[in-house]
């Protein structure tokens, strides 16, 4: 399944795991996307006991201002310059470390973009095929493709999660840590309080989607991965799609490590999601709806009866099949 999704469906930069002759405990697909090459090469300054693959993909769209696409130019430069990287590839450059390999890939330069309905999808799309085929060609240990963005510092047990059988990814602990601008970090507090809430709503509720679809705080089961065609090649809410289909393979579990701390700040790169909903909740006073307690009692009294169902279906089916 893994080989024939490579072969049909991987994006072109799959192929430049050939290339690279080395072996990892794990990888990291890693989108940025009007990010500071500081900022990318900080993300596991706390997780580097392995040996460890980060693949960046520096990513823009030909819709995007002149800002975003020159500092994308300088991030890409100061990467391939900090790292020491080399050309494995055109528009793509290896860096070997002591702990840490970089590979850059740039898809932000004029004629390597991205299309006008793909986004930061896309972009982590491309760094997880990469990560699969590496995991295909039995240069990755671990099972599987760990994924973040680069306003994140990863905790020092970061790459302690195993793929795990019967489980399709893993959702790692989260906290947003304050930033420069009060009312930004209050905007943040409303958002996660928010997202905190829906979740234990659908947990009380005993649902299966009862999990956190935050792009920067997931593993995924690299056969799962494979199974489901990737990550969703969206402008945004790949991470929501993409754990909604996984969660038809298997669970969705919490991972039991320390925190992925998020840098609170406002951002526009992406139509909704988390920097959307703080600029609107900066906008709109620092209000922010939740959900009606009761639906989620409702929505347990409806799962429940479902399941109920099922239940008393079940002897029937059972009885039919074996012709009693």
């Amino acid at each position: 399944m893994p080989s024939q999704y490579l072969s049909r469906y991987a994006q072109p930069e799959a192929h430049l795991a050939q290339r690279i002759g080395h072996h990892y405990q794990a990888v990291l697909a890693l989108p940025a996307c009007d990010e500071r090459a500081a900022a990318i090469l900080g993300v596991c300054d706390d997780c580097r006991q392995q040996r460890v693959l980060i693949v960046v993909v520096v990513n823009g769209a030909d819709h995007h201002p002149a800002r975003v696409h020159e500092q994308n130019r300088q991030s890409l430069a100061q990467l391939i310059d900090g790292t020491g990287a080399r050309p494995l590839a055109e528009h793509a450059w290896l860096a070997q470390g002591e702990g840490t390999d970089w590979l850059v890939i740039d898809r932000a330069s004029h004629g390597r973009r991205l299309g006008k309905r793909q986004g930061v999808g896309m972009a982590r799309c491309i760094a997880a095929d990469v990560a699969c085929a590496l995991w295909v060609r039995g240069q990755v240990a671990n099972g599987l493709i760990h994924m973040s963005d680069a306003d994140a510092q990863l905790p020092a047990d970061y790459f302690c999660l195993q793929a795990t059988d019967g489980v399709a990814a893993w959702s790692y602990p989260f906290r947003h840590l304050p930033g420069p601008a009060p009312l930004v970090n209050r905007a943040h507090a409303i958002y996660e309080l928010y997202l905190r809430y829906y979740v234990l709503g659908l947990r009380y509720a005993r649902s299966r989607y009862a999990f956190h679809t935050i792009g920067s705080t997931i593993a995924v089961d690299a056969l799962a991965y494979a199974k489901v065609r990737g990550v969703p090649k969206r402008q945004a809410a790949e991470d929501f799609y993409l754990l909604n289909k996984l969660a038809k393979l298997g669970a969705i579990r919490d991972g039991a490590t320390g925190p992925v701390r998020l840098r609170a700040r406002h951002s526009s790169r992406v139509p909704f999601g988390t920097g959307r909903a703080t600029a609107t909740i900066v906008g709109n006073d620092h209000r922010w709806p939740l959900y009606h307690p009761e639906i989620f009692v409702a929505l347990r009294a409806l799962l429940a009866a479902f399941d109920a169902t099922l239940r008393r279906a079940a002897p029937s089916r059972h009885t039919a099949a074996t012709g009693g």
